[in-house]
């Protein structure tokens, strides 16, 4: 089993770190979990300040226990879960964004959905400000 964790990490923060906790907890020996960085390539700015490569790095210096991958934006949502599932392949999706927990199941992904109390202190445009 290949459980998936999706954000843009701009940054990691303790919403996503319960998110990936939550997805390792899950995981048995031989699963694996990947963390899918999206917008990875999106230009730096207040809303992207930093690198897809930057975030990669900011996750593997938290943990070494997951698959990390990169996926370009493609600003289309009816066609997000294909290209994605090109990058962090087939599995079950683990999230608290009602959005995108949407988005897969109308694909038929498995999806677990985790529930983060207080989630808006959990997002990261408070985190940049």
């Amino acid at each position: 089993m290949n459980y998936i964790v999706l954000g843009r990490f701009q940054p990691l923060h303790n919403g996503h770190a319960l998110l990936i906790e939550k997805a390792l907890d899950l995981s048995v020996e031989g699963d694996t979990v990947t963390v899918a960085i999206g917008s990875a390539s999106c230009l730096m700015e207040p809303r992207n300040p930093w690198t897809g490569e930057e975030r990669k790095e900011m996750i593997e210096a938290w943990s070494n226990k997951v698959n990390i991958v990169l996926i370009d934006d493609i600003n289309d949502p009816p066609n997000w879960v294909e290209h994605a599932s090109k990058f962090h392949g087939a599995g079950t999706l683990v999230t608290s964004d009602e959005d995108t927990a949407e988005l897969y199941r109308s694909s038929n992904w498995p999806v677990i959905d985790v529930k983060l109390e207080n989630r808006e202190n959990f997002e990261g445009w408070r985190i940049r400000q």
